[in-house]
């Protein structure tokens, strides 16, 4: 990948990470080529607009009695994209109604939280090892009742599908706890995935080498990505399937951002 850019080092999100691993070609596609128009879907505007309400909550903008009516008036302007979820081959569901609702009793209850924020959508770009730049944004930086502090990251999921996917999305606070580290001079002693649309919490405890662990694998990742030739689809192992109903890739069909533009998609 370097062959492709400046010999300055390249910049990695965790979710630029993540993209990788979902689809190669969508990776080429988005962070190198650039050639084709990005689509969004309503559940990402839906994450980003209520993430936009709570950001005003931190900074003290909002009250908590005044964020359901910021979320009714400026719902409709912010959320503009098409809802639909394709489940499988054969099957799909509208999500509009449920998503809106889902936002609408979570605000109308919401009484805020029982932490100080000390930082609200932190961006942070930093070098590590000299070989690679982190970045990202923190949604919450906080201090606990007791003075410790701690990283929140807020997601519009409604739980988790497995404890893999819960493990997996977990680096994503490690980079977070790194980078408070760079900022603070001390790692948070705890971190959080707060998902609003079902008012649920997953707590974790910094641990160290659990940290290590992560960036071993961002670094294990870049290496992957820098030295990557051909950027293959995901949707390329599905074409060995003998059963058309395992054709079906749910990142593919719903939030890939090229979806409907890919030369790869057998659907189109």
């Amino acid at each position: 990948w370097s062959r492709l850019e400046d010999k300055k080092l390249n910049s990695y999100s965790y979710s630029r990470l993540k993209s990788f691993f979902n689809c190669k070609y969508y990776y080429y596609e988005h962070y190198y080529a650039k050639e084709l128009p990005e689509e969004s879907h309503g559940t990402s505007e839906f994450g980003s607009f209520v993430h936009e309400i709570l950001e005003k909550y931190g900074r003290g903008e909002l009250e908590p009695f005044e964020m359901l009516d910021y979320y009714k008036e400026h719902y409709y302007e912010n959320v503009v994209s098409d809802f639909t979820l394709q489940m499988g081959v054969d099957f799909s569901r509208d999500m509009a109604d449920s998503y809106y609702q889902k936002g609408y009793e979570f605000l109308e209850n919401f009484n805020g939280f029982d932490f100080t924020f000390i930082e609200v959508e932190r961006n942070f770009e930093l070098p590590y090892k000299n070989k690679f730049l982190i970045n990202g944004k923190i949604d919450v930086i906080a201090k606990d009742k007791d003075g410790n502090l701690m990283v929140i990251d807020y997601k519009s999921k409604g739980g988790w599908k497995n404890k893999a996917e819960k493990e997996e999305y977990r680096k994503q606070l490690y980079f977070y706890a790194y980078a408070v580290k760079q900022l603070y001079g001390e790692y948070p002693k705890k971190m959080a995935f707060y998902m609003f649309r079902s008012d649920k919490w997953t707590w974790f405890n910094f641990k160290e080498y659990e940290m290590q662990e992560v960036m071993d694998w961002a670094e294990s990742t870049v290496e992957q990505i820098e030295s990557e030739i051909d950027f293959y689809p995901c949707t390329d192992t599905l074409k060995y399937e003998p059963d058309p109903a395992k054709h079906f890739n749910f990142f593919c069909a719903n939030f890939c951002g090229i979806r409907h533009l890919c030369k790869y998609n057998e659907s189109l």
